[in-house]
């Protein structure tokens, strides 16, 4: 076989193995890139689904502590089913141009869209979960005051009056995020009004002053009325984010 007819021919059959081996590459390519945004659509339609999950946790009661920690609990892991930021919707690398075409760019659109939704729904429980965790921290504080008022003789004045200013002290003390810090505020200004009422009654009971005991124990009262009442004041705050978190999750 002549030198040139045999180099002509092997040239040739490197150009086809060549041009095979590219073919099978980009074939490759595509059913990855085919398969990749199967994958990509079904994850999108899978946290679209989640919003059930987070609608059965919201109908759960919440009217005591124990009701709300559960709610929380559910709620939680209701919410780890969503996107947690539009960074969940950044394709991989190598399929990153692709949204140069119209399909792929529509359901990165719609996972942003559908993340934005989800981080409202996660920023929103976030609150919720602060506020109660706040306000179970509060109560736990003002657990030793269950009572106190039944016990009330001249002979307890004196321990009552130091078991309230050193609740009172505890609740000062008490850290919380800017949701529960309004209703911790009313707290501590009540306590500190039930504190300075058993100061005046100690003082009136001393110096036997009748009229000033009758306003100090009036005075004492009120306080301890307008103490119990921020109960309602609590509710209604947890009432207030609860819905923002309805509003977020009815938006899914």
């Amino acid at each position: 076989m002549d030198r040139k007819l045999k180099n002509t021919l092997t040239s040739r059959r490197t150009l086809l193995i060549s041009s095979g081996a590219v073919f099978l590459v980009l074939l490759a390519y595509v059913v990855a890139s085919f398969m990749y945004w199967q994958g990509y659509m079904a994850n999108v339609a899978k946290h679209e689904a989640a919003k059930s999950a987070v609608e059965t946790a919201l109908d759960k009661p919440a009217k005591t502590t124990e009701q709300k920690l559960a709610k929380l609990a559910a709620l939680s892991a209701a919410t780890k089913q969503l996107f947690k930021d539009n960074t969940s919707c950044e394709p991989v690398w190598w399929a990153a141009w692709q949204t140069a075409f119209p399909a792929p760019a529509s359901e990165v659109k719609r996972c942003k869209v559908l993340a934005s939704k989800h981080y409202a729904v996660r920023a929103a429980l976030d609150a919720i979960t602060a506020y109660v965790r706040d306000e179970k921290r509060l109560i736990e504080i003002l657990a030793p005051l269950a009572g106190l008022s039944s016990k009330l003789t001249e002979n307890t004045w004196d321990a009552s009056a130091k078991e309230w200013e050193e609740v009172a002290s505890n609740a000062k003390s008490l850290q919380v995020g800017s949701e529960f810090s309004d209703v911790k505020g009313q707290a501590t200004k009540q306590l500190d009004k039930v504190v300075t009422a058993w100061g005046k009654l100690a003082t009136a009971d001393k110096k036997e002053n009748s009229a000033d005991f009758t306003a100090a124990y009036d005075s004492l009262d009120r306080a301890i009325t307008d103490l119990v009442s921020v109960a309602n004041t609590s509710e209604d705050e947890l009432g207030n984010l609860t819905k923002k978190l309805e509003t977020a999750a009815n938006h899914l």
